[in-house]
């Protein structure tokens, strides 16, 4: 069983009896698609962050899809859960200070963006959803390693048309919609018994 980035490029390669250089880019779709459908708890991720100090915006990480929450970290005192707001709404609130403590926050482009600029430097912990994104750098993750047969579909599913292979799309579709279907319908009745169980 393939396990690699390098190893699904060449399972793909045996699927469609030929090695072109476009498979890359066919599991690269297949990972946006991924991205856009998939919310498992294994795409939550914790990322430490620091808000220098004069400082209002911080680079949003690498993959990032959706925000969750976002807390400030100050050794000593428990985690603050700071608030969400819309980009528009901070400029309502900022200058209501010349700086501070970090309270509000909103996604900004590339950046998380404060209301004010720090009153000195602040850590931070930033639970965002993570997408999928093999490259040789990285050439394996948690989908790959339990879910193979959803990269293969979905990059078999993004060959066809370049291919022109049409018959094979409605085939290629339906095992993919299946495999994305019981991934999310387990990853579900997992949240649905861990509530039932803190009940």
């Amino acid at each position: 069983m393939f396990s690699t980035y390098s190893e699904l490029q060449d399972e793909v390669a045996n699927w469609i009896r030929r090695d072109i250089d476009r498979i890359p880019i066919f599991i690269g779709l297949a990972e946006s698609e991924f991205n856009r459908v998939l919310r498992l708890r294994t795409m939550e991720t914790d990322n430490a962050l620091s808000l220098v100090s004069g400082s209002r915006t911080v680079a949003i990480p690498d993959n990032y899809i959706e925000p969750i929450s976002l807390r400030l970290v100050i050794p000593g005192e428990p985690q603050h859960v700071l608030t969400p707001r819309m980009p528009q709404q901070l400029d309502i609130l900022t200058g209501t200070t010349a700086s501070g403590r970090p309270e509000y926050w909103a996604i900004n482009g590339a950046n998380i963006e404060f209301p004010n600029a720090a009153d000195q430097t602040y850590g931070l912990s930033f639970r965002m959803v993570t997408g999928f994104a093999l490259s040789d750098a990285t050439p394996t993750n948690w989908l790959l390693t339990h879910h193979p047969d959803l990269y293969l579909y979905g990059a078999l599913l993004r060959a066809a048309p370049y291919l022109v292979n049409d018959a094979r799309i409605p085939v290629w579709q339906q095992m993919y919609d299946r495999e994305a279907a019981m991934l999310n319908g387990e990853d579900l009745s997992k949240i649905l018994d861990r509530a039932a169980v803190r009940k």
